[in-house]
């Protein structure tokens, strides 16, 4: 048969779970900061215990603390290490700054004992969660900072190009246009004209253009001529001194 719980002993495990659900409602609250929630178990702490008129509480984290505002050291003192992946990192302490009669540890009895345990474990995985959710954040900023520079990279990329394209276009426009003045010249003017290509030895020039003028002149077909070397076309040209001037207004591009 189940033993009966006396009313005191009842009362305690009631301030015991009120505690411990507290801690857990902290954690639960949205956009609570690691900071909020320390100092928001610090105040849950004194209510729980046995004398809550004389209880402070303090945690102590990495450096930074959390008191109670009636905080006051004293030699009545209960402490739980605060344990993350294996390493203590801070404690939870609660004091009573009067003095009480002595129980199962000091004046503090094992229930506040347990309790103290519990909510130290638990202050551990808070933090724990914390650390985790901040690291995800990081990661997921880190990588929205990451896309965010590449996307203006590539849109600095795709201007560039744009340009280029844009560029590339006024220049064909321009070639375009002026091959057509030229064609224009070229096909109307009276005299006659050729336009040659050197070998590699330039040992002979092919022509690649003869415009009409020419064709009169010459009293030959442009069909006849293009692609043909000038020596086959007017085997005389070297006789009378004209190829080799063809020869150096190849080399050194200055009309002649």
């Amino acid at each position: 048969m189940a033993e009966k719980l006396t009313y005191e002993e009842l009362e305690k495990k009631i301030k015991k779970l009120d505690c411990l659900y507290a801690i857990s409602d902290l954690v639960e609250n949205p956009g609570t900061s690691l900071s909020e929630v320390l100092q928001g178990v610090v105040h849950l702490i004194p209510p729980s215990w046995q004398y809550p008129e004389i209880t402070c509480a303090r945690i102590s984290l990495e450096g930074r603390e959390f008191k109670t505002g009636n905080f006051a050291d004293s030699i009545w003192r209960q402490t739980g290490d605060i344990i993350v992946s294996g390493e203590r990192i801070g404690t939870l302490e609660v004091f009573y700054l009067e003095e009480r009669p002595e129980r199962d540890e000091g004046p503090f009895s094992a229930e506040e004992r347990l309790l103290i345990n519990v909510s130290a474990r638990k202050l551990g995985r808070i933090i724990e969660l914390h650390r985790s959710q901040d690291a995800l954040k990081k990661a997921h900023d880190d990588l929205e900072r990451r896309v965010e520079e590449r996307t203006i990279d590539l849109v600095k990329a795709n201007e560039k190009l744009n340009r280029k394209i844009k560029e590339h276009k006024q220049t064909e426009e321009a070639l375009r246009e002026s091959e057509a003045r030229y064609r224009g010249i070229v096909q109307h003017t009276n005299n006659g004209v050729a336009v040659y290509r050197a070998t590699k030895d330039q040992e002979d020039f092919i022509f690649v253009d003869f415009n009409r003028s020419g064709e009169k002149i010459e009293k030959i077909k442009r069909d006849e001529v293009i692609g043909k070397g000038v020596l086959e076309v007017f085997p005389g040209v070297k006789e009378f001194g004209l190829f080799k001037v063809f020869q150096r207004v190849w080399r050194t591009g200055r009309p002649e």
